[in-house]
């Protein structure tokens, strides 16, 4: 059997020229933190807003000197590189050479080229071909994960290339993603590309489907079976409210998967990396690391098994709305989980997963309540789900010295009861920021992602590139927040932050809403240059 189809070596040229492209020739706009549109954004916050409530005007020059100070610090984050100075991972499968010579021949140095291949029967046919005419490639006899795990390189670009898919009932695909996000194999400007085969619309993958889908906040318009709206010469997916909002059940969904896989697996394929690399990944590491957990929350166990069983409690509103039962009518706060379900998508897909029945559901309900080094996938999503409900009623789960913390840096914020900028800053905007500061999630540059759909054949193939920026230049700007209060309180170095999760906020504001939710210092419509939510391309068909 050979690999060397019409189909995929279209899309593997497309793939490689794209991916090497967004971290060479076209670094510098592949950033999320988009140099020309922060200092747009700066100059509109200073000019033509604070200006009109603040004294400025002797302070032109230490402004602008301030924003260039930390622009030229930014630029040495994302150092320059050519096709020569990239790190580049992707699996081998039996005929190595195929991705090989397209990256020799865009000017990659075969010195600096993993392959992988975890199969013995693919790794020997690998390894015969690679010593007749590649004898300088490294061949590794195992999994991207398990390499991750040994070894710290980072890769400016991987290449997933799965001949399963994302749901499959396996450790092949999922725990391989997984791993690249958790070990950090991805530099901090980089390209990931993920090829997964559609499954098939057995009622167990479109019930996992469903359960993933019915707690999204904002849902990709494939999912509801919805064409994408051509802008000029590009075709966009747009994104529409929730499943309930739309009075849709589980079954609805699920049997929209039934009757339009293509469509629904399509969104996941896109959606659900999205997700793991900015929520999960970030929260895992953190609460893996005893010293950065105690950071943020409290060690008392048994406060925070109180605070997340009343998340899903509905006792209090139903106390509310029957006084006369015998139910518990204390002024608590609970439920939030139930009533604001689309706050907390990941959680509620994992907890439904046991119940939809079916071996699929329990097969990775059980791998993500797994615990590893102190904590599972579901550990996770509480915790990083949780955040922006910390501070309205179950301030229990935060450490005393964060919430400290978070007071004083409300206390200095101009504009804390709104009437400046589009947004009012919340207090889980400088949580999201303290904990992301350590965790390093990885953002997307959503303007940036290209998506390919193509026939392998029998096989329908979903293949889609990701732009990831760890955004360093931000979270390395910040002190430990045990002195967030101490530089926060200057309006120099806070509306450095605010424009940089402006910019963060903005690019991912349709797949993941809740990312620096309310983060906005321009509105799109207050005609400032870049202040645009990213627009996510409709996959293309090869």
């Amino acid at each position: 059997m050979s690999y060397k189809q019409d189909s995929k070596e279209k899309s593997r040229e497309e793939l490689w020229r794209h991916a090497i492209s967004v971290v060479t020739v076209d670094r510098k706009f592949s950033r999320v933190l988009n140099p020309e549109y922060l200092a747009t954004l700066w100059n509109y916050a200073w000019d033509d807003v604070l200006s009109h409530v603040l004294d400025v005007s002797k302070e032109r020059h230490r402004i602008a000197e301030y924003f260039d100070n930390w622009a030229e610090y930014s630029e040495s984050c994302y150092s320059q590189k050519s096709p020569k100075d990239l790190r580049i991972a992707y699996f081998s499968g039996p005929e190595p050479e195929n991705d090989l010579r397209i990256l020799l021949s865009l000017g990659v140095r075969i010195e600096n080229v993993w392959a992988f291949e975890a199969d013995k029967d693919a790794y020997s046919k690998a390894l015969e071909k690679a010593r007749k005419n590649f004898p300088s490639l490294k061949i590794f006899p195992g999994s991207l994960g398990d390499f991750f795990k040994t070894n710290h390189l980072t890769f400016d670009i991987i290449y997933l290339d799965f001949t399963g898919s994302l749901v499959a009932r396996s450790l092949k695909t999922l725990s391989v993603l997984h791993a690249t996000f958790d070990e950090q194999a991805l530099s901090d400007l980089s390209v990931l590309v993920v090829n997964s085969c559609e499954p098939d619309a057995t009622q167990d993958n479109c019930d996992f489907l469903s359960a993933y889908y019915f707690f999204q906040p904002m849902v990709e318009c494939s999912v509801y079976g919805e064409l994408p709206h051509q802008v000029d010469n590009k075709i966009f997916s747009w994104f529409s409210e929730s499943a309930s909002a739309h009075g849709y059940e589980p079954k609805h969904l699920s049997r929209m998967a039934s009757n339009n896989m293509r469509g629904v697996y399509s969104a996941f394929a896109t959606s659900y990396p999205l997700y793991y690399s900015n929520f999960i990944s970030p929260a895992l590491r953190f609460l893996r690391n005893g010293s950065l957990r105690k950071q943020l929350f409290s060690s008392d166990k048994a406060t925070q098994k109180e605070a997340f069983d009343r998340m899903g409690d509905a006792s209090s509103i139903l106390s509310s709305l029957m006084p006369d039962s015998e139910l518990n009518d204390e002024h608590i706060i609970s439920g939030d989980r139930i009533f604001n379900a689309d706050s907390f998508p990941f959680w509620n897909f994992i907890d439904s997963l046991q119940s939809m029945g079916g071996a699929l559901g329990q097969y990775w309900f059980n791998e993500f309540s797994k615990s590893k080094d102190g904590a599972s996938v579901l550990d996770a999503a509480k915790f990083r789900e949780s955040l922006s409900e910390t501070l309205f009623g179950y301030d229990g789960l935060l450490s005393d010295n964060i919430k400290k913390e978070i007071r004083r840096v409300n206390s200095a914020i101009p504009d804390a009861r709104g009437g400046l900028f589009c947004d009012v800053p919340m207090a889980h905007l400088w949580l999201e920021l303290s904990l992301n500061q350590l965790g390093a999630p990885y953002h997307s540059n959503i303007n940036n992602h290209k998506r390919w759909t193509y026939k392998a054949k029998v096989r329908q193939m979903h293949l889609d590139a990701f732009t990831f920026d760890r955004c360093r230049s931000m979270y390395d700007y910040l002190p430990m927040v045990d002195m967030y209060g101490d530089v926060l309180e200057n309006l120099l170095p806070q509306l450095i932050i605010r424009c940089c999760i402006d910019s963060i906020g903005k690019q991912i504001r349709w797949p993941l809403p809740n990312l620096y939710y309310g983060s906005n210092i321009a509105c799109i419509n207050d005609g400032v240059k870049g202040a645009d939510f990213g627009e996510l391309e409709a996959r293309v068909e090869i």
